[in-house]
């Protein structure tokens, strides 16, 4: 299984990308900061550069291109991982629902 990760630098993310690896499965591993890619490799993921705050849906598309499932967490304000819509503070750049592939591993 292909699995991209949103947030992949995070404790979470990386101990997952590790999981999912060493399980036989891919990752692709989605960071804002280009700095942060070769962690991403370190666990075995396929870093892509995308800040999900300023990605437009198609870019969110292109950078998840081939997954199977996806995994979405919008950083330190919002209070649980996202699979679809908005919270309060921080708004889904578009509805994952609405994206290829349908599914969503959340924590």
């Amino acid at each position: 299984m292909v699995v991209a990760i949103a947030g992949a630098h995070g404790k979470i993310a990386t101990r997952l990308t590790a999981l999912l690896v060493a399980g036989g499965d891919s990752v692709i591993g989605l960071v804002r900061n280009p700095d942060h890619a070769p962690d991403v490799s370190r666990q075995g993921g396929a870093p892509v550069v995308c800040d999900l705050e300023h990605a437009t849906v198609d870019e969110v598309s292109a950078a998840i291109a081939g997954a199977d499932a996806r995994r979405v967490r919008l950083g330190p304000m919002t209070p649980a991982p996202v699979a679809c819509g908005s919270t309060p503070r921080r708004p889904v750049v578009g509805c994952p629902a609405t994206m290829s592939p349908p599914s969503c591993i959340t924590l």
